[in-house]
Formats: C-alpha cells, sequence, structure tokens
C-alpha cells in the first residue's frame, strides 16, 4: 500500500501509529528509520521489510493502557500469552500486521522521543545507537542493519546534529576495532 509517511502492508499501518502517538508510543525500528528518512528528503537504502510496526514507550507513561485497550477493540490479539513488564506484543491475523511495544524503563527515555510531522518517533542519534549496540554485541551485522545506519547518518546530517552522534557513540565506550568497524558500516 502506498502512503506517503512509509511503506504500508496493512489498511491498519497508518492508523496503528498515530493512535500510538495519541497515547505516547514512539514509532522505532526499520518503519522510523523509513519514515524519518522521507521526512527529511534522504535517500531510503532499503524497504521496510516486515509487517510489524515496533514502538518504545516509558514504563511510567499513563496513556499505554487506553494504547493497548485500542488495539484489543481493533482486532489485536496478544502473540505471547500475557503482557510483560518489559514488552507487548499484537497480532491482528485479519490485517496480517503485529504491533511490538517496548516498555522501556529508562528515566532519558521522554527526553529522547521527538514528534516530526505529528508522529512521535525515537530521536535518530538513539535509533543508531541501538543499531550499533545490537550489531556491536550480537553477531547480527545484516545488511539491513548497515542500511539504516547509512540512512540514519545521512537524516542527523541533514539534522545537523553529527556532533550529537559523536557524542552519543563516545559514551558507548567501543574498542577501537568496533570504532573502525562502525566507520565501515557507514562508508558502505
Amino acid at each position: 500500500m502506498v502512503n506517503k509517511l512509509f511503506e504500508s502492508y496493512s489498511p491498519l499501518d497508518v492508523p496503528v501509529v498515530h493512535r500510538a502517538t495519541l497515547y505516547g508510543c514512539a514509532l522505532i525500528g526499520g518503519t522510523a528509520v523509513q519514515f524519518l528518512a522521507r521526512q527529511y528528503g534522504v535517500k531510503e537504502r532499503r524497504s521496510r521489510s516486515v509487517n510489524d510496526l515496533d514502538f518504545i514507550t516509558p514504563a511510567s507513561n499513563p496513556l499505554t493502557r487506553y494504547f493497548n485497550d485500542w488495539l484489543v477493540r481493533s482486532h489485536f490479539r496478544e502473540i505471547k500469552a500475557g503482557a510483560s513488564e518489559y514488552m507487548w506484543n499484537y497480532e491482528n491475523p485479519y490485517a496480517g500486521v503485529e504491533v511490538d511495544v517496548l516498555i522501556s524503563h529508562d528515566p532519558q527515555l521522554p527526553s529522547q522521543i521527538i514528534k516530526v510531522a505529528r508522529i512521535l518517533v525515537w530521536h535518530p542519534v538513539n535509533l543508531f545507537v541501538s543499531k550499533v549496540q545490537r550489531m556491536t554485541t550480537f553477531n547480527t551485522r545484516a545488511d539491513t542493519d548497515k542500511a539504516d545506519l547509512n540512512t540514519l547518518y545521512d537524516i542527523l546530517e541533514q539534522r545537523n546534529e553529527l556532533p550529537l552522534l559523536e557524542t552519543a557513540l563516545s559514551n558507548l565506550d567501543l574498542s577501537d576495532a568496533e570504532i573502525a568497524q562502525v566507520n565501515d558500516w557507514i562508508k558502505e
């Protein structure tokens, strides 16, 4: 399905993102990268790969339960029995879409959520750092992650926020080899 925000796999994708924003849940993952790329006019290096929508929200968010109620009314069901204090996983088998909500206990998270074109999204620096952490901690150097790093780098350059990225990366305490690897990924 075609919309200007991001590639859609179901008629519920855009309404879910808008409803998540209403209830204080920020878009993350590949959909967030594609959304930001389109908002800032940078090259999209890959298509949105799966039919899921990923969000993050503070554990202290009092509106999260309303998002949960809306999902249930919209015929979503829990994929894994019982929502945990860290993650909710839902699917709507009729529309073919999954929704994952990461519940964060990080007190800094509210300051990392921004609104772009009326959509809540995790700041591109945090999206970038999260990808780097995943790629340097686990052996998951997927081509999609490399593409996302390059797209996020271009977004941060467009936003004049490369110094913020440098500060965030320096706080990761990466080894020299990991720093060289990140630089290689960005150059690809």
